[in-house]
């Protein structure tokens, strides 16, 4: 991971899970989601990466998406995706959010919350700021 002022960045986390043509998600040469891919009963790199994660068959995680137990937020627009599976039978994630205003807070107080959310090994750190430094 690196860091740059407000941003953190998950370097390898971006091509590797999905192809790009245009503005459509492309899966093995086709337009897909995870529900479609999971409905057709094929496992996706994210599906993959979601089981490798919560140590369960890629078969499961694709099942409970079908199933609409499981999802797996997968928005092609965010340069930084890093699948996680959300639902039944998977663990607990933790969502930190973080930000200044031009009322509250300031950057160091930011960064050190997000020093702690990256000890602590939280799954999501939003920098939800609006203004200020």
């Amino acid at each position: 991971m690196t860091e740059a002022p407000g941003l953190l960045f998950f370097p390898g986390k971006t091509d590797a899970f999905r192809g790009r043509q245009g503005k459509k998600d492309i899966l093995w040469g086709r337009e897909m989601t995870q529900l479609k891919s999971a409905r057709e009963g094929s496992v996706s790199p994210q599906m993959l990466a979601v089981a490798e994660r919560e140590g369960l068959p890629p078969e499961a995680i694709s099942q409970g998406i079908a199933d609409g137990t499981i999802v797996v937020p997968a928005n092609p627009k965010h340069a930084s995706l890093s699948p996680c599976g959300i639902g039944k039978g998977l663990s607990t994630k933790v969502n930190a959010n973080v930000g200044t205003s031009a009322d509250h807070g300031t950057l160091e107080t930011e960064m050190e919350k997000v020093r702690v959310c990256m000890e602590f090994k939280a799954d999501a750190v939003m920098d939800l700021s609006t203004g200020g430094d």
